[in-house]
């Protein structure tokens, strides 16, 4: 069948079988008779029935993800276990990868262990800083609060004492412009 060319086992018969392995990057090439690859196990059902091309992606890439530990472990923000992420091949939120790292061997994708950043955790939780900025904005809305109350005051002064100054009240007039100007300068009132 391969031009006459004789099986390299046996030199007798013509080869039909041509079997070609490449093992990290070395190539073996193997030219057998239907009997010697019957004998050496290389048939067509010897290499298709471990391979089906129907089960599922996740199934395969689940085969991959080795525990390191036995301890059950649950991601404290999606809840996923480490059995779950195993099973599907994925993780369910961005901490889960800190969560299982420790227990989880990725070098079947990559041939060498995970050397990428990490997320940084640092600092206060997610709703401690939503805390700290509700407190930021509640500040903020009540100095703009006391800023409008201190305008309204100021401008309710104002017109008192051009009523004062216009009724001939200057003693009157003078506390009241001593207020207004105690209140611009943010002294007590």
């Amino acid at each position: 069948m391969y031009n006459n060319r004789k099986c390299d086992n046996c030199k007798k018969q013509n080869a039909t079988v041509h079997f070609r392995q490449n093992i990290n990057g070395k190539v073996t090439e193997s030219y057998l008779c239907s009997d010697c690859a019957a004998k050496a196990g290389y048939t067509a059902d010897s290499f298709f029935s471990s391979w089906n091309p129907f089960e599922g992606f996740d199934k395969m890439l689940g085969g991959f993800f080795l525990p390191q530990s036995t301890s059950a472990a649950v991601c404290p923000t999606c809840g996923r276990t480490l059995s779950d992420v195993k099973r599907s091949g994925r993780f369910g939120c961005s901490d889960c990868y800190p969560t299982f790292a420790d227990r989880l061997d990725l070098s079947p994708f990559t041939g060498s262990v995970y050397r990428g950043r990490r997320p940084a955790v640092k600092g206060a939780t997610l709703g401690e800083r939503i805390r700290e900025h509700a407190e930021k904005n509640a500040e903020k809305k009540a100095e703009k609060a006391e800023k409008i109350k201190t305008a309204d005051e100021i401008a309710s002064l104002k017109s008192e004492l051009k009523a004062a100054v216009a009724n001939e009240e200057y003693e009157k007039a003078a506390t009241l412009r001593d207020r207004i100007r105690a209140i611009e300068n943010g002294e007590a009132r």
